[in-house]
Protein backbone atom coordinates (compact mmCIF):
# COMPACT_ATOMS: atom_id res chain seq x y z
CA UNK A 1 0.00 0.00 0.00
CA UNK A 2 2.85 2.61 0.81
CA UNK A 3 4.46 1.92 -2.43
CA UNK A 4 0.85 2.61 -4.52
CA UNK A 5 0.60 5.45 -2.60
CA UNK A 6 4.13 6.95 -3.29
CA UNK A 7 3.23 5.93 -6.95
CA UNK A 8 -0.01 7.75 -6.62
CA UNK A 9 1.62 11.18 -5.41
CA UNK A 10 4.62 11.24 -8.02
CA UNK A 11 1.87 10.98 -10.51
CA UNK A 12 -0.38 13.56 -9.28
CA UNK A 13 2.86 16.01 -8.78
CA UNK A 14 3.54 15.29 -12.67
CA UNK A 15 -0.14 15.82 -13.34
CA UNK A 16 -0.24 19.00 -11.34
CA UNK A 17 3.31 20.50 -12.70
CA UNK A 18 2.39 19.97 -16.50
CA UNK A 19 -1.41 21.35 -15.72
CA UNK A 20 0.45 24.34 -14.21
CA UNK A 21 2.74 25.28 -16.97
CA UNK A 22 1.24 27.58 -18.79
CA UNK A 23 0.52 27.06 -22.69
CA UNK A 24 0.29 30.37 -25.21
CA UNK A 25 -1.84 30.59 -27.65
CA UNK A 26 -1.57 31.54 -31.34
CA UNK A 27 -4.05 33.02 -33.65
CA UNK A 28 -3.98 33.96 -36.99
CA UNK A 29 -6.05 36.28 -38.63
CA UNK A 30 -6.32 34.47 -42.05
CA UNK A 31 -5.28 30.90 -42.62
CA UNK A 32 -5.32 31.62 -46.86
CA UNK A 33 -3.63 34.39 -48.37
CA UNK A 34 -2.08 35.30 -51.71
CA UNK A 35 1.70 35.17 -52.52
CA UNK A 36 2.72 38.39 -51.11
CA UNK A 37 -0.43 39.07 -48.79
CA UNK A 38 0.71 39.63 -44.79
CA UNK A 39 -0.91 37.67 -42.28
CA UNK A 40 -1.36 38.71 -38.42
CA UNK A 41 -0.45 35.84 -35.91
CA UNK A 42 -1.09 37.16 -32.36
CA UNK A 43 0.27 35.54 -29.18
CA UNK A 44 -0.89 35.68 -25.68
CA UNK A 45 -0.08 33.77 -22.52
CA UNK A 46 -1.47 33.97 -18.80
CA UNK A 47 -0.27 33.06 -15.54
CA UNK A 48 0.05 33.58 -12.14
CA UNK A 49 3.43 35.61 -11.06
CA UNK A 50 3.88 33.47 -7.93
CA UNK A 51 4.38 30.18 -9.44
CA UNK A 52 6.04 31.01 -12.88
CA UNK A 53 7.05 34.18 -15.00
CA UNK A 54 8.41 34.87 -18.39
CA UNK A 55 8.90 38.46 -20.32
CA UNK A 56 7.98 37.64 -24.03
CA UNK A 57 7.57 34.59 -26.87
CA UNK A 58 10.94 32.77 -27.96
CA UNK A 59 9.54 33.20 -31.68
CA UNK A 60 12.50 31.90 -34.01
CA UNK A 61 14.61 34.26 -36.13
CA UNK A 62 13.37 32.67 -39.79
CA UNK A 63 10.36 30.72 -40.26
CA UNK A 64 10.48 28.13 -42.95
CA UNK A 65 8.15 29.32 -46.05
CA UNK A 66 7.62 32.58 -44.11
CA UNK A 67 9.50 36.10 -44.03
CA UNK A 68 8.77 38.23 -40.54
CA UNK A 69 8.08 41.58 -41.11
CA UNK A 70 7.34 43.20 -38.28
CA UNK A 71 7.08 42.29 -34.41
CA UNK A 72 5.51 44.72 -32.29
CA UNK A 73 6.37 45.21 -28.80
CA UNK A 74 5.29 42.60 -26.14
CA UNK A 75 2.21 43.89 -24.10
CA UNK A 76 2.08 42.83 -20.33
CA UNK A 77 -0.09 43.31 -17.78
CA UNK A 78 -1.05 42.10 -14.14
CA UNK A 79 -3.90 41.63 -12.61
CA UNK A 80 -5.07 40.09 -8.86
CA UNK A 81 -1.42 37.98 -9.33
CA UNK A 82 -2.51 36.91 -13.20
CA UNK A 83 0.21 38.20 -15.65
CA UNK A 84 -0.80 38.36 -19.36
CA UNK A 85 1.37 39.11 -22.45
CA UNK A 86 0.79 39.71 -26.03
CA UNK A 87 2.36 40.20 -28.85
CA UNK A 88 1.82 40.55 -32.80
CA UNK A 89 3.83 39.04 -35.94
CA UNK A 90 3.45 40.22 -39.32
CA UNK A 91 4.30 37.56 -41.87
CA UNK A 92 4.12 36.93 -45.59
CA UNK A 93 5.20 34.36 -47.79
CA UNK A 94 6.70 34.17 -51.17
CA UNK A 95 5.93 30.45 -52.09
CA UNK A 96 2.64 28.75 -52.61
CA UNK A 97 1.99 25.58 -51.21
CA UNK A 98 0.41 25.02 -47.81
CA UNK A 99 2.72 25.78 -45.21
CA UNK A 100 3.01 25.18 -40.69
CA UNK A 101 3.90 28.28 -39.02
CA UNK A 102 5.53 26.10 -36.33
CA UNK A 103 4.77 25.78 -32.15
CA UNK A 104 5.70 29.15 -30.54
CA UNK A 105 7.03 29.33 -26.89
CA UNK A 106 7.93 31.44 -23.66
CA UNK A 107 10.95 33.28 -22.66
CA UNK A 108 11.59 31.47 -19.90
CA UNK A 109 13.84 29.51 -17.53
CA UNK A 110 10.92 27.11 -16.39
CA UNK A 111 9.07 24.29 -17.83
CA UNK A 112 6.26 25.56 -20.39
CA UNK A 113 4.10 24.61 -23.08
CA UNK A 114 4.01 25.77 -26.99
CA UNK A 115 1.63 27.10 -29.06
CA UNK A 116 -0.69 25.03 -31.31
CA UNK A 117 0.76 25.24 -34.93
CA UNK A 118 -1.36 26.87 -37.85
CA UNK A 119 -1.75 25.58 -41.40
CA UNK A 120 -1.29 28.32 -44.21
CA UNK A 121 -2.41 28.09 -47.34
CA UNK A 122 -0.49 30.43 -49.79
CA UNK A 123 -1.92 30.88 -53.78
CA UNK A 124 -1.35 32.50 -57.07
CA UNK A 125 -3.74 35.18 -57.98
CA UNK A 126 -7.63 34.01 -58.62
CA UNK A 127 -8.23 36.08 -62.08
CA UNK A 128 -6.69 32.83 -63.63
CA UNK A 129 -9.86 30.15 -63.61
CA UNK A 130 -9.76 27.13 -65.51
CA UNK A 131 -13.47 27.12 -66.96
CA UNK A 132 -15.35 23.73 -68.13
CA UNK A 133 -17.52 23.63 -70.50
CA UNK A 134 -20.32 21.39 -71.33
CA UNK A 135 -20.10 18.57 -73.48
CA UNK A 136 -22.22 19.32 -76.79
CA UNK A 137 -24.09 16.34 -78.70
CA UNK A 138 -22.74 15.23 -81.66
CA UNK A 139 -23.88 17.08 -85.07
CA UNK A 140 -24.08 15.70 -88.16
CA UNK A 141 -21.64 17.76 -90.79
CA UNK A 142 -23.23 18.57 -93.58
CA UNK A 143 -21.17 18.32 -96.80
CA UNK A 144 -21.31 21.26 -99.18
CA UNK A 145 -19.00 20.61 -102.20
CA UNK A 146 -20.00 24.35 -104.09
CA UNK A 147 -16.85 26.13 -102.04
CA UNK A 148 -14.72 24.02 -104.07
CA UNK A 149 -15.42 26.22 -107.31
CA UNK A 150 -15.21 29.39 -105.38
CA UNK A 151 -12.35 28.72 -104.28
CA UNK A 152 -10.89 27.64 -107.90
CA UNK A 153 -12.24 30.76 -109.03
CA UNK A 154 -10.60 33.01 -106.20
CA UNK A 155 -6.80 30.93 -107.05
CA UNK A 156 -7.39 31.81 -110.70
CA UNK A 157 -7.97 35.55 -109.53
CA UNK A 158 -4.90 35.43 -107.19
CA UNK A 159 -2.98 33.94 -109.73
CA UNK A 160 -3.89 36.32 -112.63
CA UNK A 161 -3.59 39.19 -110.08
CA UNK A 162 -0.08 37.85 -109.04
CA UNK A 163 1.60 37.10 -112.02
CA UNK A 164 0.48 41.00 -113.35
CA UNK A 165 2.66 42.11 -110.52
CA UNK A 166 5.61 39.81 -111.60
CA UNK A 167 5.64 41.95 -114.65
CA UNK A 168 5.45 45.13 -113.23
CA UNK A 169 7.80 44.78 -110.80
CA UNK A 170 10.39 43.34 -113.59
CA UNK A 171 9.20 46.67 -115.96
CA UNK A 172 9.60 49.34 -113.22
CA UNK A 173 11.89 47.68 -110.72
CA UNK A 174 10.82 48.09 -106.86
CA UNK A 175 11.98 51.24 -104.53
CA UNK A 176 13.65 50.40 -101.30
CA UNK A 177 12.06 51.66 -98.57
CA UNK A 178 13.86 52.82 -95.43
CA UNK A 179 14.27 50.75 -92.76
CA UNK A 180 11.74 51.74 -89.99
CA UNK A 181 13.38 53.91 -86.79
CA UNK A 182 13.28 51.69 -83.72
CA UNK A 183 11.37 54.17 -81.35
CA UNK A 184 13.69 54.48 -77.96
CA UNK A 185 12.73 56.75 -75.06
CA UNK A 186 15.77 59.57 -74.41
CA UNK A 187 14.27 60.22 -71.22
CA UNK A 188 16.23 57.70 -68.33
CA UNK A 189 13.52 54.56 -67.07
CA UNK A 190 13.73 55.91 -63.29
CA UNK A 191 13.03 59.78 -64.78
CA UNK A 192 10.17 58.34 -67.20
CA UNK A 193 8.17 56.26 -64.54
CA UNK A 194 8.30 58.93 -61.74
CA UNK A 195 6.91 61.71 -64.56
CA UNK A 196 4.21 59.18 -65.47
CA UNK A 197 3.02 58.44 -62.07
CA UNK A 198 3.19 61.73 -61.03
CA UNK A 199 0.39 62.64 -63.95
CA UNK A 200 -1.69 59.79 -63.17
CA UNK A 201 -1.55 61.33 -59.61
CA UNK A 202 -3.44 64.04 -61.14
CA UNK A 203 -6.69 62.50 -62.80
CA UNK A 204 -9.51 61.86 -60.40
CA UNK A 205 -11.70 58.69 -60.83
CA UNK A 206 -15.32 59.60 -61.46
CA UNK A 207 -16.32 55.90 -62.67
CA UNK A 208 -15.38 52.67 -62.92
CA UNK A 209 -14.26 52.75 -66.28
CA UNK A 210 -11.59 55.45 -65.48
CA UNK A 211 -10.86 53.50 -62.86
CA UNK A 212 -9.92 50.03 -64.86
CA UNK A 213 -7.89 52.64 -66.99
CA UNK A 214 -6.08 54.43 -64.45
CA UNK A 215 -4.78 51.24 -62.28
CA UNK A 216 -3.88 49.13 -66.08
CA UNK A 217 -1.60 52.22 -66.71
CA UNK A 218 -0.31 52.17 -63.06
CA UNK A 219 0.75 48.22 -63.77
CA UNK A 220 2.11 49.21 -67.16
CA UNK A 221 3.88 51.79 -65.80
CA UNK A 222 5.80 49.61 -63.41
CA UNK A 223 5.82 46.61 -65.52
CA UNK A 224 8.04 49.01 -68.68
CA UNK A 225 10.26 50.85 -65.84
CA UNK A 226 11.58 47.02 -64.55
CA UNK A 227 12.09 45.76 -68.42
CA UNK A 228 14.04 49.05 -68.88
CA UNK A 229 15.67 49.90 -65.96
CA UNK A 230 16.51 45.64 -64.79
CA UNK A 231 16.36 43.51 -67.85
CA UNK A 232 13.05 41.88 -66.02
CA UNK A 233 10.96 40.69 -68.23
CA UNK A 234 7.12 41.46 -67.23
CA UNK A 235 5.67 41.94 -70.71
CA UNK A 236 3.29 38.95 -70.26
CA UNK A 237 4.07 38.36 -66.28
CA UNK A 238 1.05 37.96 -63.46
CA UNK A 239 1.13 39.92 -60.16
CA UNK A 240 2.40 37.16 -58.37
CA UNK A 241 5.05 36.45 -61.45
CA UNK A 242 5.75 40.06 -61.27
CA UNK A 243 6.57 39.50 -57.34
CA UNK A 244 8.62 36.52 -57.15
CA UNK A 245 10.87 37.86 -59.99
CA UNK A 246 11.33 41.43 -57.26
CA UNK A 247 11.83 38.86 -54.27
CA UNK A 248 15.42 38.55 -55.18
CA UNK A 249 16.33 41.87 -56.77
CA UNK A 250 17.60 43.65 -53.58
CA UNK A 251 14.38 45.25 -52.28
CA UNK A 252 12.98 44.47 -48.13
CA UNK A 253 9.91 42.25 -47.56
CA UNK A 254 8.11 45.07 -46.21
CA UNK A 255 8.03 46.83 -49.66
CA UNK A 256 7.56 43.80 -51.47
CA UNK A 257 4.35 43.71 -49.28
CA UNK A 258 3.46 47.23 -50.15
CA UNK A 259 4.05 46.62 -53.59
CA UNK A 260 2.30 43.71 -53.72
CA UNK A 261 -0.96 45.21 -52.02
CA UNK A 262 -0.75 47.94 -54.85
CA UNK A 263 -0.68 45.61 -57.77
CA UNK A 264 -3.40 43.16 -56.14
CA UNK A 265 -5.38 46.54 -56.15
CA UNK A 266 -4.99 46.93 -59.88
CA UNK A 267 -5.96 43.56 -60.37
CA UNK A 268 -9.28 43.68 -58.48
CA UNK A 269 -9.69 46.91 -60.36
CA UNK A 270 -9.31 45.91 -64.00
CA UNK A 271 -10.48 42.32 -63.49
CA UNK A 272 -13.17 42.12 -60.93
CA UNK A 273 -14.59 45.14 -61.70
CA UNK A 274 -14.04 47.21 -58.03
CA UNK A 275 -14.40 50.42 -57.84
CA UNK A 276 -12.13 52.04 -55.60
CA UNK A 277 -12.14 55.08 -53.49
CA UNK A 278 -9.81 58.12 -54.77
CA UNK A 279 -7.13 57.38 -51.23
CA UNK A 280 -7.10 54.17 -51.91
CA UNK A 281 -5.76 54.71 -56.12
CA UNK A 282 -3.22 57.25 -54.29
CA UNK A 283 -2.42 54.64 -51.52
CA UNK A 284 -1.29 52.62 -54.48
CA UNK A 285 0.31 55.36 -56.48
CA UNK A 286 2.63 56.05 -53.74
CA UNK A 287 3.54 52.52 -53.22
CA UNK A 288 4.51 51.73 -56.11
CA UNK A 289 6.43 55.26 -56.39
CA UNK A 290 8.25 54.08 -53.28
CA UNK A 291 8.99 51.44 -55.05
CA UNK A 292 10.32 52.13 -57.70
CA UNK A 293 12.56 54.72 -56.13
CA UNK A 294 14.24 52.02 -53.30
CA UNK A 295 14.74 50.26 -56.60
CA UNK A 296 16.73 52.91 -58.32
CA UNK A 297 18.11 53.62 -55.26
CA UNK A 298 20.01 49.99 -55.34
CA UNK A 299 20.58 49.73 -58.61
CA UNK A 300 23.03 53.06 -58.09
CA UNK A 301 24.36 51.54 -54.91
Amino acid sequence: MGFKNILAGICLLIGLTIFAQPKPSAIADKVEILIGEQIKLKLSASFTTDDFNANGFAIPDSIRHFEILEKSPVDSSITSGVKSISQVITLTSFDSGIWAIPKIGLLTRSPAGYSDSILIKVGFDPTKIDELNDIKTIEEVKVNTTWIYWALAGITVLGIVGFAYFLYVIKFGTEEKPEEETIISKVPAFEEAIDALQKLRQRNITHKEEAKQLHAGLTSIFKRYLIRAHNINTLRSTTSEMLIQLKDNLITQSQLSSAADALRLNDAVKFANYFPAQTETNTAINQLEETIQLLNKNKLA
